[in-house]
Order: C-alpha cells, then structure tokens, then sequence
C-alpha cells in the first residue's frame, strides 16, 4: 500500500530506525537492546548492540565463557531474522599490559565473538581490535573501568543492496 511505497523510497537510516524498532520488540525479551548512532547528517548510521551483561572477558583472556557466551548466542540467534543486515564487531582491552599485547587481545576477542557469532563472512563488515583507544566512562584506569573496557561491541549496519524499508512493514 502507500506506507510501503513511501518507505522504500526512504534511505538507509530510516531503514536502521525501523529495523531498531522491530529488532526490539524481538530481542527486547533476550536481554538485548539497541542504541542509534547517528552520523553527521543526524540520520542513523548503525545500531549499537546493548546486552544485559554485555560481552565481558577476563583480564588477559579472548575466551568466552559464562553470560557473555550466553549473550552472543542470543545474538546469533537475533540476526538470523534480518539477513539484510551486516555487522562490525569491535574488541577493547583495558589499560593491563603493553600497547602491543592489547593491540593483539582487543583483535582476538573480536574473532572470538565472530567465531562464535557463525554469521555468513559476507555478513561481517569488520573485524578490529581497538586495544584501550575507546574506554568507556571517560577511561580513569580504576579495577572497575579495567572490567568495563574487556568488552567487544557488535554494531549493526544495514547491506545497501539488501535494505529494504518495506521488507519490515508486516
């Protein structure tokens, strides 16, 4: 009808904003939300996966394990409903260790949720380490900032040959 014609004309941020909704309301219930992040132009660019205890590590560690393995699961199983989406999966370290020991961890726990995640590659826009260059909560290096920043953040971003507003119209 009319609001699938008008929304297929829409663009790639409109697009993300309606995804959000919908991915929300499904995944609202596995503890996983949703954050817009938007570009210069104020539109949405991508969406920042939010997790009930997020994807954490153990100092030193890449490994998976407890609440974090249980979320990336949870996250797998989300994705599978919107093949018209790619994603970026980003690793952080804390301040523990040589620049170059974090540059190699914060790479590592990115492939590990990306194993873990078993998306199609074709899905997986990128793969980064940042090591400790994007701390959370202003980065004072306090035991509790250290934990905060063991993380991997999953970003959504929409496929521009995929994305079509008017697939998320039911």
């Amino acid at each position: 009808g009319l609001a699938t014609g008008c929304l297929a004309g829409l663009g790639v941020g409109a697009y993300l904003d309606i995804m959000k909704e919908d991915m929300e309301d499904t995944m609202g219930d596995k503890g996983i939300s949703l954050e817009a992040v938007k570009g210069s132009d104020g539109e949405t660019d991508e969406l920042l996966v939010k997790m009930d205890g997020d994807i954490s590590f153990n100092s030193g560690s890449a490994g998976l394990q407890g609440v974090a393995k249980e979320n990336v699961d949870k996250l797998s199983e989300a994705l599978e409903a919107y093949p018209e989406t790619k994603i970026k999966i980003w690793g952080h370290t804390d301040y523990t260790g040589s620049r170059s020991l974090n540059e190699t961890l914060s790479l590592a726990r990115a492939q590990s949720v990306k194993s873990s995640l078993g998306m199609p590659s074709d899905r997986v826009a990128e793969v980064r380490g940042y090591a400790w260059d994007r701390p959370v909560n202003g980065g004072a290096p306090t035991p509790g900032a250290n934990r905060a920043n063991r993380r991997v953040e999953v970003r959504i971003i929409a496929d521009p040959a995929k994305a079509n507003p008017a697939s998320l119209i039911q």
